[in-house]
């Protein structure tokens, strides 16, 4: 502010805090910073969190009120500007002066280095909003002065902003005294210029205007094209991952070759006005950015909003800030519309990032239940519009921090969420494919040990899930294998190779080992209904072959087993033969006891399911020969069932044996078994369903059985068995 290097040094240097202790910024001040020029600090008084400068006064013959009026021009007239964070508040002190702007985390410098990077449609959002923010600043007869990116701000919303005006550094330097520029425009030490090459003068011509214009000219006189060339530096900056200009335009996207030419022209006249850059007059912006500027200013944080008034859409309408809650709400109800302004072509999918970034930006602060189930399942159909790496690094640590959430509804839907974000993810990057073993799995390990605290709602919801997650965790798997392959150097030592085979063991025996831990703990739920949705077919048969690629799918079979016990609920016991025809895939497998404790269950419907079970068995040519004939004189005598199911599904039995067996074997292995049932004895074949319904005697009536099932004692019981089988008597 017209300070000199020449200057005296203060009588006294104090820490920042020394200067504001009597503003009311809080007791928590942060130094941000301190050069010769000013003292920055990070402070929160009643209205926010604020950045506070503190401008030095070193020369006593200073004026700064015409600074401070030009300050508070800019603010007047940048109001509505909402692409604009301008100075708030000022305090003038007799040896310093305080200058308040809203803080905001990142800048865009800060930014690029920031995980999760940088994606392509987010460099162009960045560039429509820089060109808005100088096309207001333009409209507004404001210049900045030192645009860099240190000096633009971007919200977690992707919202940006440029700041730190600076009407009170000097418009030109000399150029062959870098320290002018270092003292002024370097406080950083990045070492770059951004400054317009027309604001350079020779000592002598510096000299002389200084001399013959004073202040007026040294501090009055800049003009908007030498903005546009620093917005050149700036968008160079943006589209080369932080690195500064200048260098060739080899690395530079052809779209944007154009624009970097015009606004780096080192002739001011040659350089385009923002409006005109926005117009399309050399470069294109895709025109949906117009209605998603419009739309997302509506959302703006608090402490970064300049006017109450937003464009909708389609219409004008007055909007104050919007909780997050009122966030996540406003974007389901529009949720159509900006499907359909996202879904116009391929080229606009991608900026769905753009609203993932707004809701990520918002979901750990929502209150209701409704409005974080919403804001999941937003997050994971927006997802499905970007590139893997925007569902792996942005989406789904929110989908994993909601599994901690107090509100059973919530975690229940981040495991819906996750399985359904993760399922059509392909991973491009060996890293990528670490994400099952090293976090999802674990994070999901970790709930479930606090078992008295994890709802049962939750452990449905992952039970129902279990097999898709299985599925997608074994290919993430596979193509990391694969392309962990791919980057072994042909030159790699034998002994790194095998150290690779090792470590490619390791993560497998771990992707089986944290799975199996999740089924054994799901299959033990005391709650049945668990149990019920963990071996639904579809993900019984996912997780049946992700465990068999594993080479240990007989866990599957050996926990299930428990199911048989559970004798307070029939329909887990039916359940378990409904499932055994997929866990039982090779002739090994033993399973003849459990098909046997099936079929003298005192549940009919057990009984019907374990018969079925044996059908579709024998169907597969899963069951060892001799075991069929063990369960045959089991299951042949239900042909007498009064229950018309089971009869049927014997008979559909009986068939299916005689297409497998030969004449041989049916006539003294099955026909001898069935004869008895029937009411002739003239059967040749038993492989014709309707013939074989139409032969055999009529089944025990119900009352008789009921009768001798409910009511009679055992010694009865035998009695009557006995009268049925002595010699001569037919069993009906």
């Amino acid at each position: 502010m017209g300070n000199t290097l020449s200057a005296s040094n203060p009588t006294e240097i104090l820490p920042v805090e020394a200067y504001l202790s009597d503003l009311s910024c809080g007791d928590a001040v942060e130094s941000l910073g301190s050069t010769r020029f000013m003292k920055v600090a990070r402070g929160k008084n009643a209205d926010g969190i604020y950045v506070w400068k503190v401008f030095l006064v070193q020369d006593d013959s200073l004026l700064l009120n015409p600074y401070r009026k030009e300050i508070l021009r800019i603010r007047d007239a940048l109001a509505n500007a909402p692409n604009c964070s301008t100075v708030k508040k000022i305090y003038m002190k007799p040896k310093y002066a305080v200058l308040l702007r809203p803080y905001q985390k990142h800048t865009l410098c800060d930014r690029l280095s920031t995980r999760a990077f940088v994606v392509q449609q987010e460099r162009i959002w960045y560039v429509y909003q820089l060109f808005k923010a100088l096309a207001q600043c333009q409209k507004a007869n404001v210049c900045h002065g030192d645009l860099k990116s240190q000096n633009i701000v971007i919200s977690s919303s992707n919202w940006l902003q440029i700041t730190d005006f600076a009407p009170f550094k000097p418009t030109y330097l000399p150029h062959d005294n870098p320290s002018s520029f270092t003292f002024f425009f370097d406080t950083s030490r990045r070492q770059s210029c951004y400054l317009a090459p027309e604001r350079f003068l020779s000592t002598a011509d510096y000299e002389k205007n200084v001399k013959e214009k004073g202040d007026d000219w040294l501090f009055g006189t800049l003009h908007p094209a030498m903005d546009m060339f620093s917005a050149g530096c700036v968008v160079f900056e943006l589209l080369h991952d932080g690195k500064s200009p200048f260098s060739l335009l080899s690395d530079v996207p052809p779209q944007f070759r154009p624009l970097l030419k015009m606004l780096l022209n080192r002739e001011p006249s040659m350089r385009m006005t923002a409006q005109q850059v926005l117009d399309g007059s050399v470069i294109h912006f895709p025109k949906v950015l117009d209605a998603f500027f419009s739309y997302l200013n509506a959302f703006r944080p608090k402490d970064i909003s300049t006017s109450q008034s937003i464009e909708d859409f389609d219409q004008s309408h007055s909007l104050f800030y919007l909780e997050p809650d009122d966030v996540i709400s406003k974007l389901k109800r529009d949720e159509t519309t900006v499907w359909e302004k996202l879904d116009e072509s391929p080229e606009t999918r991608p900026f769905a990032v753009l609203f993932i970034s707004l809701i990520t930006a918002n979901i750990r602060a929502l209150r209701s239940v409704p409005s974080k189930v919403d804001a999941m399942n937003l997050l994971v159909r927006l997802a499905s519009l970007c590139d893997a790496t925007i569902a792996t690094e942005r989406v789904l640590p929110y989908l994993v921090f909601a599994l901690s959430e107090n509100d059973a509804q919530v975690r229940a839907a981040a495991v819906y969420a996750i399985a359904e974000l993760m399922s059509p993810i392909e991973p491009t990057s060996f890293e990528d494919s670490l994400v099952f073993i090293d976090y999802l799995l674990p994070e999901i390990s970790t709930m479930l040990d606090k078992r008295s605290n994890c709802p049962t709602l939750v452990l449905l919801a992952l039970a129902t899930n279990l097999g898709e997650i299985a599925e997608t965790a074994y290919r993430f798997h596979s193509v990391g294998r694969n392309l962990r392959g791919g980057i072994i150097d042909d030159e790699c030592s034998g002994a790194e190779n095998i150290s690779d085979v090792h470590q490619a063991e390791d993560e497998e025996q771990a992707l089986n080992k944290a799975l199996s831990e999740i089924f054994v703990i799901l299959c033990s739920s005391p709650e049945n209904c668990v149990r019920h949705c963990l071996v639904n077919p579809k993900s019984l048969t996912k997780l049946y072959n992700f465990f068999n690629k594993m080479r240990s799918s007989e866990i599957l079979l050996r926990h299930m087993i428990t199911f048989l016990n559970i004798k307070s609920d029939w329909r887990l016991r039916a359940v378990f033969f409904d499932s055994l025809p997929i866990c039982v895939r090779k002739k090994s497998v033993d399973v003849k006891p459990l098909l046997q404790q099936g079929l003298h269950d005192f549940e009919e419907l057990v009984v019907l399911h374990a018969i079925y079970c044996i059908y579709l068995l024998v169907e597969s040519d899963v069951l060892e020969r001799s075991a069929v004939i063990d369960l045959l004189e089991d299951t042949v005598p239900f042909l007498a069932h009064p229950n018309d199911w089971i009869r049927i599904t014997v008979i559909n039995l009986i068939v299916v044996i005689d297409s497998r067996w030969s004449l041989a074997e049916v006539h003294c292995r099955l026909l001898p078994l069935v004869r008895p049932y029937l009411k002739e004895d003239g059967l040749f074949r038993l492989n014709n369903k309707t013939v074989l319904v139409n032969s055999l005697n009529g089944p025990i009536p119900r009352e008789i059985w009921k009768k001798i099932i409910t009511d009679m004692n055992v010694d009865h019981t035998k009695v009557l068995l006995s009268i049925l089988e002595s010699p001569g008597d037919q069993v009906f």
